[in-house]
């Protein structure tokens, strides 16, 4: 049987796996993950402000006071890029309508008789009373990056938002009427902000797997959805754009003297394959996760920034372990990123730290983090 992560692998999606998603949970009580487990899936919004791509990672992953984390199963950010957080029971519904569960349970046809997901079903506009507790043992949870007052939903986000929900309905056998909106589960919220028609393109997807999302699923709003700060695209030769300059202004920092155009053609490619060969990296010319990751590490003076996170409040240290090595890895250019601060990543620290003339202990404590955010 296929397990979460390969369903939405072999849906075309952009998916990474949180360390430790197998195992990690809010709580000891229930939750079924494999199909005919649970009724369906709660979609939410962040609440985030900000340009990062995933900047509500570390409170999804590890919670916040007053409520453990994780917060729930994945996380989807501005880009359309899925975090796997856990496959099990995790705090993100609360209090919701005893109604909503006895409509999915029997099968009612939700996007029919109200609508797929433009407020007629609201648990608010109903009346509806927050009577059910258990939210959590039967509904999955999806946080999608956007701040809910205003910012648009990109083509790239509604597109993969609709793939995913359509891939969890056919893993789990459900219909389109099992995604539900958090304001719909209870009247105690607005999230999520998307007022599209989701069940509709869910239930299209699930007809045809060639129906593409259409161009006026965007929902523009008073900002436009961000560009991350994390330059993180990929790039290839004859890309061009903003993603460009910041590579070719990389680059030049480090030696490479080339023209900053926002162009990528053969003097930009031929200074990445160099680059490439000299990190021992693999040498094809295309600007990826690693060959960002090595241009991070190298600079003296931050050009490529990197997504800001904040300081976990304890040294980070061989040994330690999870979703905050990860990003130090990340931007350190170590090239084994697992979440494991090991030798290798001891030795990245260290050189890190002689090259910015900081304390070279291997320890990432608070200068060293500051650093690496290029604060």
């Amino acid at each position: 049987m296929a397990n979460v992560l390969e369903v939405l692998q072999a849906a075309g999606l952009d998916v990474e796996a949180e360390p430790g998603w197998e195992t990690r949970r809010a709580s000891r009580y229930s939750f079924d993950p494999n199909p005919g487990g649970t009724l369906g899936m709660i979609v939410h919004h962040t609440a985030s402000g900000g340009s990062a791509d995933m900047p509500c990672r570390n409170i999804c992953v590890n919670g916040r006071a007053g409520l453990s984390g994780p917060l729930v199963q994945l996380l989807m950010g501005r880009s359309g890029r899925v975090l796997l957080i856990s496959q099990n029971r995790c705090n993100h519904a609360g209090r919701g309508s005893s109604e909503v569960k006895k409509d999915l349970e029997a099968g009612r046809d939700i996007t029919a008789e109200f609508d797929a997901g433009q407020g007629a079903y609201n648990a608010k506009a109903l009346g509806r009373g927050n009577d059910f507790k258990s939210g959590n043992r039967v509904y999955w949870g999806l946080e999608v990056e956007n701040s809910g007052t205003g910012e648009e939903y990109s083509q790239a986000q509604v597109k993969a938002l609709v793939k995913l929900c359509a891939a969890m309905c056919a893993w789990q056998g459900w219909d389109h009427n099992r995604i539900i909106h958090h304001r719909e589960h209870t009247s105690r919220k607005i999230d999520m902000s998307y007022t599209g028609p989701l069940r509709e393109y869910i239930q299209k997807a699930l007809a045809n797997q060639r129906w593409q999302v259409p161009k006026s699923a965007v929902q523009t709003g008073k900002t436009a959805s961000p560009k991350t700060s994390d330059a993180s695209a990929t790039l290839r030769k004859g890309d061009k754009g903003d993603h460009v300059v910041t590579l070719q202004k990389a680059l030049n920092s480090i030696g490479y003297k080339i023209s900053v155009d926002g162009s990528f053609q053969a003097t930009t490619h031929l200074a990445v394959r160099r680059f490439q060969r000299k990190n021992r990296l693999t040498v094809d010319g295309i600007v990826g996760k690693q060959t960002w990751s090595r241009l991070r590490a190298k600079q003296t003076r931050p050009v490529v920034t990197t997504e800001a996170r904040p300081y976990p409040g304890q040294v980070i240290k061989r040994g330690s372990r999870g979703p905050d090595v990860r990003w130090c890895q990340e931007h350190l250019g170590v090239r084994l990123i697992d979440g494991v601060f090991g030798k290798n990543t001891e030795r990245a620290t260290k050189q890190f730290q002689e090259r910015r003339r900081l304390s070279k202990d291997g320890r990432i404590g608070p200068k060293t983090w500051s650093a690496l955010t290029n604060n």
